[in-house]
């Protein structure tokens, strides 16, 4: 196996003499020492010319092989990956260190390579490549990611029912209804409550009362789209937002939301107690003095209306329709315009 020895220009003396010999020997045994792996490899023919130690620990005596047949797994010619195009100038000439990370397809460990194109001593072109471990870099990375990504989506997500929390529902629902005003779509909201849920925590235990709030979003997610939004907003409080979504569609999703409900039961003490979900439609009336948002005066049913366009700087139509109470007196709706569902839920 052939060492990186100096040209004759630069030693004064002509190649194999004693002093070049001693010069490729002390070079031999300090890239022996470095604690990474060097290789240097025939930029036109990828013939193996030198592996130190730390590299044929992983990847034995290279033996006069090709690099990508040493440094490899599986490849029956060069790497498609191959640095050396990116090694030489416009002229063919060596150009700057190329440095890049890659993961090794024979060992499975990360690398992170320095490479360079430079002439060898007999005047080749060699890549000369300094491949440093950074596997465990690359794992700390990993698990950081992922505990990132786990953060950010605990902040999205109710921990007890798994649906978007009220953050996420708020987020969520005003992309919706900007994509719906841009669309000039339709848009519906279900809004409901579960009346007299402090007495089921009263009388069976909050253990019971989780299992009742898991049990509505259980159905909730079996009812919807894969578009369609389904939110705790709190406490006892759910709402889904239905994208494209018409009235006599919105009050179908609910009264299938009631039933997949009624046909629920949680299992409690001796028996199975069944979850009741009563249906009824209300007329709602209009929160706001303009005509673009309508909602219900109380805090239970469903809405849908055409989404429009907020002002610069103006409230969002769903927080204001979710947060905002009316100011003064209610003007009725023609009854053809919006009729909505109103739930209420028991514990039988």
């Amino acid at each position: 196996m052939h060492s990186p020895e100096s040209t004759p220009e630069e030693t004064g003396r002509g190649p194999g003499t004693a002093c070049d010999c001693s010069r490729a020997a002390s070079l031999e045994i300090i890239l022996d020492s470095i604690d990474a792996i060097v290789y240097v490899a025939d930029m036109h023919s990828h013939d193996l010319l030198f592996l130190n130690s730390y590299g044929r620990q992983y990847y034995g005596n290279p033996g006069g092989m090709k690099c990508w047949q040493v440094m490899q797994a599986g490849q029956s010619g060069p790497c498609d990956f191959c640095s050396n195009p990116y090694l030489l100038d416009g002229n063919g000439e060596p150009a700057g260190v190329h440095v890049w990370e890659i993961r090794n397809t024979r060992t499975g460990r990360w690398y992170e390579c320095r490479d360079r194109a430079r002439y060898w001593a007999d005047g080749r072109l060699v890549r000369i490549e300094i491949a440093t471990d950074i596997t465990e870099r690359k794992r700390i990375e990993a698990e950081l990611a992922e505990a990132k990504h786990q953060a950010e989506a605990l902040a999205q997500i109710d921990e007890l029912t798994g649906l978007n929390n009220r953050r996420a529902f708020f987020q969520l629902g005003l992309q919706a209804f900007r994509q719906a005003a841009r669309a000039a779509s339709p848009i519906a909201v279900i809004m409901f409550d579960l009346d007299h849920f402090k007495q089921i925590n009263d009388v069976h235990g909050h253990l019971v009362g989780d299992k009742v709030l898991v049990a509505v979003a259980d159905s909730m997610r079996a009812q919807v789209r894969e578009a369609d939004i389904a939110g705790r907003l709190g406490g006892e409080e759910f709402a889904l937002i239905l994208p494209e979504t018409s009235l006599p569609e919105a009050l179908t999703v609910a009264e299938r939301l009631r039933g997949a409900i009624a046909a629920t039961s949680l299992a409690h003490g001796a028996g199975r107690h069944p979850l009741h979900l009563q249906l009824r439609r209300r007329r709602l009336r209009e929160r706001f003095a303009g005509p673009r948002t309508h909602a219900q005066p109380g805090g239970c049913g469903a809405l849908q209306g055409q989404a429009q366009r907020t002002q610069p700087g103006g409230a969002h139509p769903l927080k204001a329709l979710l947060l905002r109470r009316p100011a003064g007196p209610h003007r009725a709706l023609p009854p053809a315009a919006v009729a909505t569902p109103s739930c209420s839920r028991r514990m039988g």
